[in-house]
């Protein structure tokens, strides 16, 4: 930590008097620093990333700044760079957002009126942004996707149903045979919409989605969002990618079963309240399609690409994905009989 502290005196100018970790994942450490001048957020992109890709993305947060949308300031070094080196990985430092919470501390269902509202602001002002953001389909050198894509259908198949085929054949007959089965069919199901959402996609809006709408990245601060963080895997695409992210929260995710990625025991769902946070959403766009049935055909394929997320095991043991199957077989059994989620 020494040689940070001594880094970010000399390239910012600035004395620590505190240096905090906040989060360490696969591709990003995250310090909250404190400072004679203030508190920052000190990010290192360790793996993957690419210079044009980051310098793309401050680019987009910057025209954010502009339509006064709460995203973190980034601060400029002595060099007047907004991101540098540090023992060869690329270093941000960004205000702090002042917040007391995030969404994982929050029941979803209390807040998602304000989730719905404000996805539908930041899309609106994202629609203005004339660039775009176009980044590869994984991060390099990993199997971690960044294209929806990626993200939705071709990891899940390619390399998350895997572990799930392993399991089967771990267990005797019939129940290994009954789960390969099922598996077969949901494979068949996830590839049928990927067809139908490529077919789609030409006529639907394009905007830079966040991509990654949920959980630490929402901050709240006196229970209003405060927010939004980490747009790392942000990058142009079509508005259904955050907007189903959001939808899973307010329509499936049941707060007590997060063993099982949200999905209760009898494949729950909330389609009337779904109804009422969609049009707080299209209340900001009214131009975007509204196009009810497939969006529940989008959710049941995030539900699918969940349950097999490529580079990582959600649901480790094989009893507890035998269990993970059965209540996803309901969950989509349910949302088949919903036919829209148009008002």
């Amino acid at each position: 930590m020494k040689e940070l502290t001594g880094f970010l005196k000399d390239h910012y100018c600035l004395t620590v008097a505190g240096l905090e970790p906040v989060s360490r994942g696969k591709t990003t450490e995250k310090y909250r620093i404190r400072t004679d001048s203030g508190t920052y957020i000190l990010r290192i992109r360790s793996r993957g990333f690419r210079e044009d890709d980051i310098e793309a993305d401050h680019r987009f947060m910057n025209h954010l700044h502009t339509h006064d949308f709460k995203v973190p300031r980034l601060i400029h070094s002595i060099d007047r760079e907004t991101r540098t080196f540090f023992q060869g990985k690329l270093i941000e430092l960004q205000g702090y957002l002042d917040h007391d919470s995030t969404l994982e501390d929050h029941s979803f269902q209390e807040v998602s009126h304000q989730v719905f509202d404000f996805l539908g602001r930041y899309h609106r002002v994202s629609s203005l942004y004339s660039d775009t953001v176009r980044k590869p389909d994984y991060l390099p050198g990993t199997t971690l996707p960044m294209g929806e894509s990626a993200k939705y259908f071709q990891g899940p198949l390619k390399y998350g149903l895997p572990r799930y085929i392993d399991a089967a054949d771990s267990l005797e007959r019939p129940l290994g045979s009954r789960m390969k089965k099922d598996l077969k069919k949901l494979a068949r199901l996830l590839e049928s919409i990927y067809e139908e959402y490529l077919r789609r996609q030409i006529s639907w809006p394009e905007l830079v989605c966040h991509n990654d709408f949920h959980g630490n990245n929402l901050l709240f601060n006196q229970g209003r969002i405060a927010g939004l963080v980490d747009f790392d895997f942000c990058r142009t695409g079509f508005y259904q990618v955050d907007l189903v992210e959001a939808l899973h929260g307010s329509a499936v995710w049941q707060e007590a079963e997060d063993g099982f990625l949200g999905m209760g025991e009898a494949g729950e769902i909330r389609a009337e309240k779904a109804v009422r946070d969609l049009g707080r959403y299209y209340r900001h766009n009214p131009d975007f399609p509204r196009d009810g049935r497939f969006l529940i055909r989008f959710l049941m394929a995030k539900l699918i690409g969940l349950l097999w997320y490529p580079g990582l095991d959600l649901v480790p043991e094989t009893h507890d994905k035998i269990e993970a199957l059965r209540r996803l077989k309901l969950l989509l059994a349910n949302l088949e009989e919903l036919h829209t989620l148009d008002a």
